[in-house]
């Protein structure tokens, strides 16, 4: 990008009617410019003055705009011809609006307080309480509200019933911008339902929509990605693989009487079992956003499908005390956002596995922030599979197979006691090289070595087909926003 900051750029004031006669004129008239100008039609003139921009503000559908201004010779000002305006959403367009479907409109305030910008709220989940009733509304990728007729379906895909509530209607609305809608327990977040009354229907040919607003709010995550899988991993301490085995001198036997030693382990046996304190542990899961600046409190839970608190641990240890809540470390204020994160330890990672929502509350803004995020957690691990025939797994080698390998830390040494000392015994999972004789032409069969049909893996566990087709349908749900 170049540097410095872009000036605005305005239509131009000129004579519209005598730019566009003499822009057709040239257009009928146009091999004087050939070799100019290129070899078409779509450049004509020596005043053409053309602009592309690409436009969207946050979270809209994205467009590209192209202005076509035209100067008259020897006048100063130019007059713009023609705006054409290119959707690029991956969704095929809408069809009209009828003048009674309610769009919410999402406000950033500025410095002083004045609505500076405003947006549509698109893919978002909106909760329209009348009286003691509370629905869920979907604000659609157009940004238009629409209702389900499956009831308060938790599957954006059901929100096809545009949203027509009668003028004058008094209702309570927040909204939230996750991939499901927040769980009823959060609903019940002091001020979060803000007042608002439905305006009356504009004009058929109005510009604007009919529309409520609310002020928008900032809370995002940005580690993990939404919708995305959340693998556990292990952390393998570097001891594993030598703890409770013996190492250096002692490996080896006294000299008999010829000055030979002999190992004191059995190469190729099975390992003493590693002592806890070197056995593998759950890897935290790091978790990264972005808060209103005023935000002086972020709290983090863990929520399953079944709509249950994912027991956590507060730190990596086994033993360390659970919690169903964390407070993430919170950032520097800079431009208005704070950053915020945490290391999530699960108590029974296995029995959390599955789409999980984390529930994220900022205390501090005068809005109240409280999002929903969906993720998949499951298991991780990268496997070097063995597969003896094309067409035939492998086993699965795990610590059950585990051998006792000798080798050493640095070699050759100057001296026998040297080289004793760089012994190194460990536990390991081999894979074994296979022989195998193969005929030849001359001389009988020749014992050959054979490399194994070894093949890298990436494997987890805990998730199903159904889930991973549920998965990639909410991606395909938001796909014209985030695109």
């Amino acid at each position: 990008p170049r540097p410095g900051t872009p000036r605005p750029v305005y239509p131009p004031t000129g004579n519209r009617s005598a730019a566009l006669g003499q822009y057709l004129a040239a257009a009928d008239n146009h091999d004087d410019y050939l070799g100019k100008w290129g070899d078409g039609k779509e450049v004509v003139g020596y005043a053409n003055l053309g602009e592309v921009t690409l436009s969207w503000a946050e979270g809209d559908a994205k467009k590209a705009v192209q202005t076509l201004w035209w100067r008259l010779g020897g006048t100063g000002p130019a007059a713009p011809l023609t705006r054409c305006v290119v959707d690029l959403s991956t969704r095929a367009t809408g069809p009209q609006r009828d003048p009674d479907h309610l769009v919410l409109i999402l406000e950033a305030a500025g410095a002083e307080g004045s609505a500076v910008s405003d947006r549509r709220a698109e893919d978002t989940w909106v909760y329209w309480r009348e009286g003691s009733t509370t629905r869920r509304l979907r604000g659609g990728t157009d940004g238009y509200l629409y209702a389900s007729s499956a009831g308060d379906s938790a599957d954006p895909w059901d929100y096809t019933q545009p949203f027509k509530p009668a003028t004058g209607t008094v209702a309570q609305v927040p909204y939230s911008t996750g991939a499901r809608p927040l769980p009823d327990t959060l609903l019940t977040t002091a001020n979060l339902f803000q007042s608002r009354t439905v305006p009356t229907v504009p004009p058929v040919d109005a510009e604007q929509p009919r529309s409520l607003a609310l002020p928008a709010r900032l809370l995002r995550l940005v580690t993990p990605t939404e919708l995305a899988l959340w693998p556990v991993l292990w952390q393998l301490p570097d001891s594993y693989f030598t703890d409770g085995l013996t190492q250096g001198p002692p490996v080896w036997s006294a000299p008999n009487p010829q000055g030979q030693r002999s190992l004191t382990v059995a190469e190729g046996g099975v390992p003493a079992v590693p002592p806890d304190a070197s056995r593998p542990l759950e890897r935290g899961l790091r978790l990264e956003g972005e808060v209103d600046g005023a935000a002086t409190e972020v709290r983090l839970r863990l929520r399953a499908t079944a709509g249950t608190d994912v027991t956590l641990r507060t730190g990596i240890a086994a033993d360390a005390p659970q919690t169903t809540e964390l407070t993430a470390q919170l950032g520097p204020v800079t431009a208005g956002v704070r950053k915020f994160s945490a290391t999530v330890f699960l108590a029974a990672a296995v029995d959390a596995f599955g789409p999980v929502e984390i529930v994220v509350t900022a205390s501090g803004p005068a809005v109240p922030h409280v999002e929903s995020f969906t993720v998949h957690l499951c298991g991780g691990q990268l496997a070097l599979v063995d597969d003896p025939q094309p067409a035939t797994r492998g086993p699965q080698l795990g610590a059950a197979d585990e051998r006792i390998v000798v080798d050493f830390v640095r070699s050759p040494q100057a001296t026998v006691a040297a080289l004793m000392a760089e012994t190194r015994v460990r536990r390991m999972v081999r894979y074994e090289i296979r022989n195998q004789q193969r005929p030849v032409a001359a001389g009988g069969n020749l014992l050959t070595p054979q490399m194994p049909m070894w093949m890298g893996e990436v494997q987890f566990v805990g998730l199903s087909a159904d889930q991973l087709r549920d998965l990639l349908r909410r991606r395909y749900a938001r796909k014209a926003v985030l695109d």
